[in-house]
């Protein structure tokens, strides 16, 4: 990647003369999700590989990590008018993953790592006995191979086991019943987490979270009226909310990986991350008044990068 921008203050005074409409927004703060990618693409992946025997800890932060990523290189693909759902989506869930690692980061202990892995395997024993419940209740319905469900859910030595992480990490209700959890901290709805880290992560996940799940909660409250304008204007707005949020992941997982401290000028390079969509959206402007290109954190050649 090229870490360099071209633009002197005279050419950002020019840039601001021309209007910026819905459309040029949000190719330039899709610019930003690209420059994610690539960064991942040259600097976090070679890192990750050379990872020997990650620690417990290590690996529920890398396994949050890739799951974000994962939904920051679907975005990249999803350029489309017809896409804007899947971003939404996308989006609302890298910010609740991105909750997950401060989490994770913030607690020094063991524990955390250990309920994130205890929650694997209770979360797989509770759908297979939902499935299990389900076929043996409706035997008219057509029946599923759910062997290795009904196996699970048939060991008691393992059924055991799950219920005892559940006790241990979750507790029981006041009338005895264990408190099954849908996620693996003590908070079980997202806004409850971002509130347990703290005012700004309240504020983000409030001015962000709702907006985006007009777009994928049934009815027409996201779409009805709305026009192609407005349209581009989520989009960038989910977009603008991957850069925020991924840069911070970046420089948590790096911080707890060791990586920050290989990676050259590590802080620079996250601030440049964070203004590339602002660099090209300059660029874009000074292009609608005739100029050429400028702009580029891609090297000469380059193609896109492989899945990190």
């Amino acid at each position: 990647m090229i870490f360099k921008q071209p633009f002197t203050p005279d050419d950002v005074k020019r840039s601001n003369t021309v209007p910026v409409t819905s459309a040029l927004y949000a190719r330039s703060t899709y610019s930003g999700v690209e420059g994610l990618v690539y960064f991942v693409e040259d600097y976090i992946k070679p890192l990750v590989k050379g990872l020997l025997t990650p620690s417990d800890r290590e690996l529920a932060i890398l396994a949050t990590y890739y799951r974000a990523v994962g939904y920051m290189l679907s975005i990249l693909r999803l350029d489309a008018p017809w896409h804007y759902q899947s971003v939404s989506a996308a989006s609302r869930s890298i910010l609740e993953l991105y909750l997950d690692i401060v989490l994770l980061a913030r607690d020094q202990t063991s524990e955390s790592a250990e309920r994130f892995h205890a929650f694997t395997r209770v979360e797989r024993f509770r759908v297979a006995e939902r499935i299990v419940d389900f076929f043996d209740a409706n035997l008219k319905e057509q029946q599923d191979d759910i062997t290795a469900q009904r196996k699970l859910v048939g060991d008691t030595k393992a059924k055991a086991e799950i219920e005892a992480l559940v006790e241990k990490f979750w507790g029981r209700a006041t009338n005895g019943r264990l408190l099954w959890p849908s996620h693996w901290s003590l908070y079980q709805d997202a806004r409850s987490r971002a509130k347990a880290l703290g005012a700004s992560f309240e504020a983000m996940y409030v001015r962000f979270a709702y907006q985006l799940s007009w777009h994928v909660h049934p009815g027409a409250a996201g779409v009805g009226g709305i026009s192609r304008e407005n349209f581009d204007t989520f989009v960038a707005i989910a977009h603008r909310l991957v850069v925020e949020v991924m840069t911070d992941v970046f420089t948590l997982v790096c911080q707890e990986l060791g990586f920050s401290k290989v990676i050259g000028d590590f802080e620079k390079r996250i601030d440049f991350l964070r203004h590339i969509s602002g660099f090209r959206l300059v660029d874009l402007s000074l292009q609608e008044l005739g100029e050429p290109q400028r702009f580029t954190f891609l090297e000469a050649g380059r193609t896109e990068p492989a899945s990190p």
